[in-house]
């Protein structure tokens, strides 16, 4: 954008300015009174946000900077929802086992301002996991799963679609329904394995994938799964090896290790136990001691 274009801007341009302002300002909880503060007028953010119509065209760029964004962003990105960026920050917390951070966050969002199906689903399915590992009861947990596979399991959610069922498999396990828990796990495995075909088109996405991928595994082994973990612990360290990437690869070894060991399959266990050692000297990004706790506790405070 030129410096012209910042005082002058078209009509068509202001109106798409005014509204990536209102949605960003809802955003951040903000009132019009708020953000016109020191500014201008409440009534000339309403005008600027409701029709476009605004004059004051030199506080725009002050306008955009006090909600933290650039003019770029504003007139350029046709990407901008509502949450999007929150939920970027508690889907971090989540994978990082930090669920009370995640769930003080997604507590500020308000859904009926989501206006995105694909966001939506998001909001749900990362709703879901925080309260799940926060001792919210599980009728509400398995609510939040059920709307997001029920409502908003569109094509471009497929990853989430995976991760609510993981997350149904494990409520309804503590809620000692076996066959269910079961049955969720298995619709969980089905859209891994066939996210694990796609071509991923980011790094961040295929780090998420690999973390559910070490979830189920996990959650399979506390469950007493131990082939289950064993193969699918083999397709998950053949998909690194074609990705050349060593993200949670020890992690995967070490539950395919502690199943041999279980199964008393101590030969297989030692050759296990050997490659193990081998990657001592790679980071664990999976940390499966603190996942392993995890998944055996009903809640985390």
């Amino acid at each position: 954008m030129t410096g012209l274009e910042v005082i002058m801007p078209s009509k068509a341009l202001l109106k798409k300015i005014g509204i990536r302002i209102r949605k960003r300002r809802l955003d951040l909880h903000m009132t019009q009174a708020e953000l016109a503060k020191g500014l201008c007028t409440q009534s000339t953010i309403s005008a600027l946000e409701n029709d476009g119509c605004f004059n004051q065209w030199s506080i725009i760029p002050k306008i955009v900077s006090r909600l933290g964004m650039n003019l770029d962003e504003m007139c350029v990105s046709n990407n901008y929802c509502y949450a999007k960026e929150l939920l970027k920050q508690i889907e971090c917390k989540l994978l990082h086992y930090h669920f009370e951070k995640a769930n003080t966050i997604i507590k500020t969002i308000k859904v009926e301002n989501i206006d995105s199906k694909e966001i939506k689903g998001r909001y749900y399915c990362e709703r879901g996991f925080a309260e799940l590992f926060c001792g919210v009861s599980l009728d509400e947990v398995t609510l939040c799963f059920h709307t997001m596979i029920d409502t908003y399991a569109v094509k471009a959610n497929v990853v989430c679609t995976a991760w609510s069922y993981l997350g149904m498999s494990i409520s309804y396990r503590r809620l000692g329904c076996q066959k269910l828990a079961h049955k969720y796990l298995d619709d969980a495995l089905m859209r891994m394995h066939y996210l694990l075909h796609q071509k991923q088109t980011n790094l961040n996405e295929r780090y998420i994938i690999i973390k559910l991928g070490l979830a189920i595994v996990t959650f399979a082994f506390i469950s007493n799964n131990y082939q289950l973990v064993i193969n699918e612990s083999n397709r998950m360290i053949a998909y690194l090896k074609r990705k050349y990437s060593f993200y949670c690869l020890k992690s995967f070894y070490s539950l395919k290790y502690l199943s041999y060991k279980q199964e008393k399959l101590c030969s297989k266990a030692k050759a296990i136990q050997n490659k193990i050692n081998l990657l001592n000297g790679v980071r664990d990004s999976g940390r499966i001691d603190k996942l392993l706790k995890i998944a055996k506790q009903k809640s985390i405070r």
